[in-house]
Parts: structure tokens; C-alpha cells; sequence
């Protein structure tokens, strides 16, 4: 078969989603686990140094026209990736001197010409060049002044060129240069999951369902704004914590496309922009026609219970914020335990999707988005090399008759090699 080297790919990439989902599952654990710490782990930083006698709520833009997206019914269904992409391309990240990443990434970003790596399971952050060559790594390695433990989260803030990693175990940011270089550091007094520089003197942070029962001001509450020295200046997103706690999904819910970072609350239906003035502007409505959650749904006991009750074909919903590209919205629809991708086309509002993409373009496959080019219309993803090496043992003809680039991937990748990531450029029209 002309496509055999593809034969266990979806398994592996299977794998390896579900071990990062007990990764997760297993941090949301510590998290309920410790809850009950009390306000020790906060000691480096005054209560009115967090936040203020007052929080104001993030104004909602009433006024704006979001796009409304109609999400099909029959979401478990073949698709060609030749309807939606163009052309794909590969790039092998470059060696790390003594070191290698494992393969399972947490976060990837592509900005000022750099790509920035958080490795899931080492909880460091490794820096390449726009062409794949290693520059740096910001390693865990104490508690003194410009180190930290584990990277539980980074953003790359292009306003002021720093790169900040945030210590959940120390409940500090610790800034950095682009080059690596320590520049200062900030203590926190409260937990987050994930975190992005709104502009020069606001981050916006995702504080999702993590344990703040020590601020009831903002625990009911899963973003916030915060100033420079992390002071909270604003709350929104509301939600139960007595209630809701307990059915957490990770998801990128902070995405940036262009210069504007979008929101998106897990199990909703609408994507924000987060305005530089700090008011959440809808853009996208998603109609689920018929396939909501009931909205109970959320006040589930546990996550077994949720799985047991919504992961069927009666439901359909989203926990990542969808991506926004030039002529494209790309979002992932959990149905019946499944991914469902839907690719919205802006120009001519053609909706393709489905569950199973059906890889008619000669690529190493689809594979989970872990972030975008949006003026390219690029979604990038990436492929451990221990899947590239089984791939091509499992190889049943020669390289004569697969890509050229997938037969340079073969002959220069090994098991013990770094990630290579994977540009997928969808059709510009």
C-alpha cells in the first residue's frame, strides 16, 4: 500500500495524548490535594499587594456581532486533508548538547523569530532558532533569586523582548531576555494555569479551576487581569468553584492570533478577544444544534462521571480556544469521545470536518494543533522522533515511492533525535 508507513502513527500519537491527559489529570490531583494548604505557599507576597478592596468585573462588549458557526450534526465522519490544506512541511528541531526533549510538549510558540518549548515532562523551557538550531534551554534548578524548580507555564512578552516562567511550586515569575539572560523576578500570591502579556503593563491570566479559596474575590472566577507586578486589576468568567470544580479538562483557553489574544472558557460557546482595554469583545458563537451540555453538566461529582454521562453522540462540545487564521477558524469538537476537527473557511463560509481525516495529501499525518501563523493561514503541530523511527520500520516498500522530504525525515532521524514540528499550510482561498 502506497501509505503504509502511516500504519501505526495514530496509535502512538494516541498514546502519548493520553499519557500528557494523565500528566494533567495527575497535576489537577495536587492541586485538590494541597488545597486545603491555607495561604503558606503565599508567604513572599502581601495580601494587598494581590489585590485590592475592590475587583471590578471585565466589561462584555454587548454591542459586537460575533460570527456565528453552525456545528453540523453528523461530526463522526471521514474528510480529505486535501480539501483544507495545501502543502505541509517539516522542521527537525537541532540537538541539545547533553540533553534531548522528550517528546511531549505542554506548550509551543513561534515568536520573534524564536521557537519557544516547554517540555512536558522535563518542565523546562528549550529556545530554538526560526530554522530549528538550539540556542538555549531555562532549566529548573533551586529556589534562589533567577532559578526556579519546575516551568508550570511561560509567555513570551514581545512588548518588553522577556520570556517569563511561571514556578507553581514557588508561586513566582521569574523574567528572562530573549537570550537567556535572568533579568528579575515577581512572587504571586495566587494559582493559574496558563498566562499571556495583554499589552506593556497587563497579563492576562487563566486561573481556570485552580484552588484561590484564600482571595473569595476571585474564586468564582476563571480569568483575571493583573498588572505588572501582579497586583489583580480585573475578574470575569464566572463559574461555581463549590460545584464545578471537580470536572476539569485541560485546553488551551489564552491564544494569541496576530496581536490580539483571545479567550475561551471550556464547555462554552463563545471566544472573546481580550481588548487592550480589557474588556472581553465576542467574535465567535459556536451553535451546537442540539449537541449542547445541559448546564448541569459542569456540577458533575467527578471526571468519570462526566465521561459516563456526556461522552456520547447526544453531546458535543469544545474545551480548547479555537484558532483564528487569515482565511480560516479551525476548532476541535469533543463528540462521542472523539475529536471531530472543523475547518470554518472565512471567504466562501464552507464548513469541512470530521473525525477522521483522511490523509490524501502524502503527509507524515494530522496531528494535535499546538499553535499557528495566522497571516500564513499555518497551524503547526509536531511529531516525537520515536514515532518517525517507528514509522519507518513499519515501512513495507522503499523511499523511492514516499515524499522526498518524508524520505529525508527517514534517513536523518533516529529514536533518540528531538521533536520535528509540522506546518500545515491550509488553502489561501
Amino acid at each position: 500500500m502506497k501509505y503504509n508507513y502511516l500504519k501505526n502513527h495514530f496509535s502512538i500519537w494516541t498514546k502519548h495524548c493520553l499519557l500528557f491527559s494523565l500528566i494533567i489529570f495527575s497535576f489537577t490531583a495536587c492541586i485538590k490535594k494541597k488545597s486545603n494548604s491555607g495561604v503558606e505557599r503565599f508567604r513572599n507576597k502581601n495580601l494587598s499587594e494581590t489585590i485590592g478592596d475592590y475587583t471590578p468585573n471585565m466589561p462584555i462588549d454587548t454591542s459586537a456581532n460575533p460570527l456565528e458557526i453552525l456545528i453540523p450534526k453528523d461530526l463522526d465522519k471521514d474528510f480529505k486533508l486535501s480539501e483544507v490544506i495545501e502543502r505541509v512541511s517539516y522542521l527537525k528541531l537541532g540537538d541539545v548538547p547533553g540533553d534531548i526533549l522528550t517528546g511531549l510538549i505542554r506548550k509551543l510558540t513561534i515568536k520573534n523569530g524564536k521557537i519557544f518549548i516547554l517540555d512536558g515532562r522535563k518542565s523546562d523551557v528549550f529556545v530554538f532558532d526560526d530554522l530549528g538550531n538550539f540556542e538555549f534551554a531555562l532549566r529548573g534548578s533551586g529556589d534562589g533569586p533567577g532559578e526556579f524548580r519546575k516551568a508550570s507555564a511561560f509567555a513570551v512578552n514581545s512588548f518588553n523582548e522577556e520570556i517569563a516562567i511561571h514556578d507553581d511550586k514557588l508561586s513566582k515569575i521569574v523574567y528572562y531576555k530573549l537570550n537567556g539572560d535572568f533579568i528579575r523576578e515577581e512572587f504571586i500570591g495566587f494559582r493559574f494555569s496558563d498566562f499571556e502579556f495583554l499589552n506593556d503593563s497587563t497579563i492576562a491570566v487563566e486561573t481556570a479551576k485552580t484552588y484561590n479559596d484564600h482571595l473569595p474575590d476571585i474564586k468564582n472566577n476563571q480569568l483575571i487581569l493583573v498588572n505588572k507586578q501582579w497586583k489583580i486589576i480585573s475578574k470575569g468568567i464566572e463559574y461555581n468553584a463549590n460545584t464545578e470544580r471537580k470536572t476539569f479538562f485541560s485546553g488551551q483557553a489564552l491564544r494569541f492570533y496576530g496581536e490580539n489574544l483571545s479567550y475561551f472558557k471550556p464547555f462554552s460557546n463563545t471566544q472573546y478577544e481580550i481588548s487592550k482595554s480589557g474588556n472581553l469583545v465576542p467574535i465567535v458563537k459556536f451553535e451546537m444544534n442540539q449537541l449542547s451540555l445541559p448546564v448541569e453538566a459542569e456540577s458533575a461529582s467527578d471526571i468519570d462521571e462526566f465521561h459516563n454521562l456526556y461522552y456520547n453522540e447526544n453531546y458535543a462540545f469544545l474545551i480548547s480556544s479555537p484558532i483564528q487564521l487569515k482565511n480560516w477558524i479551525y476548532s476541535v469538537v469533543k463528540y462521542a469521545g472523539r475529536d471531530s476537527y472543523i475547518f470554518y473557511e472565512r471567504g466562501s463560509k464552507k464548513i469541512t470536518y470530521g473525525s477522521k481525516p483522511l490523509n490524501d495529501i502524502q503527509a507524515l499525518g494530522f496531528y494535535h494543533i499546538s499553535t499557528l501563523i495566522p497571516d500564513s493561514n499555518q497551524l503547526v503541530s509536531y511529531i516525537s522522533s520515536e514515532s518517525i523511527a517507528k514509522a519507518k520500520e513499519n515501512l513495507t516498500t522503499d523511499t523511492s515511492s514516499i515524499p522526498k522530504d518524508i524520505a529525508k525525515l527517514f534517513s536523518e532521524t533516529v529514536a533518540e533525535d528531538n521533536p520535528v514540528l509540522i506546518f500545515y499550510n491550509l488553502k489561501s482561498n
